[in-house]
């Protein structure tokens, strides 16, 4: 599996999450796939190899810290794939214990709602074309920018 450090795959039951990181990678080289269930991602990354993992700590079916695990134990995550994990509130202490041997960051929410602190994060410096955003599981449309999404149900 070849490592795509353009990619970032965000994983998050809130919908309204992707469109607004999509936004936000708008007019960069960011490439986004997007899914609202922890279980599909696993099946994704088991194939590919992001530049960055954005996990929602809290989500059904599967948490953040249960989805690291797992692709952990299956030894899916690449090695260069930089993980960082979102939450509207700071997790408690013991929480985030759980995320630590994953190399993890912590990223608020707020910090993903501020226009150009999530480049700024991911520390993106390439010229801008538009991401291409894709939410395996559904048909695509079109977006104003030419971007395929598609929606996870």
């Amino acid at each position: 599996m070849e490592f795509q450090s353009n990619l970032l795959v965000l994983v998050d039951d809130d919908s309204s999450v992707g469109v607004l990181v999509e936004r936000r990678l708008a007019k960069s080289d960011w490439d986004l796939v997007c899914f609202t269930s922890g279980l599909a991602a696993i099946e994704y990354l088991s194939s590919h190899a992001p530049g960055v993992l954005l996990l929602d700590i809290r989500m059904p079916q599967i948490s953040g810290d249960e989805l690291l695990l797992e692709l952990a134990v299956q030894k899916i995550l690449h090695p260069q794939t930089r993980v960082l994990v979102s939450s509207s509130v700071e997790p408690l202490e013991a929480v985030w214990q759980k995320f630590a041997p994953f190399g993890a960051a912590f990223v608020s929410k707020d910090v993903i709602r501020e226009k150009g602190a999530l480049l700024d994060l991911l520390g993106s410096d390439q010229e801008p074309n538009g991401p291409t955003a894709k939410y395996p599981g559904t048909s695509p449309r079109s977006t104003d920018r030419g971007a395929v999404v598609q929606s996870v149900p």
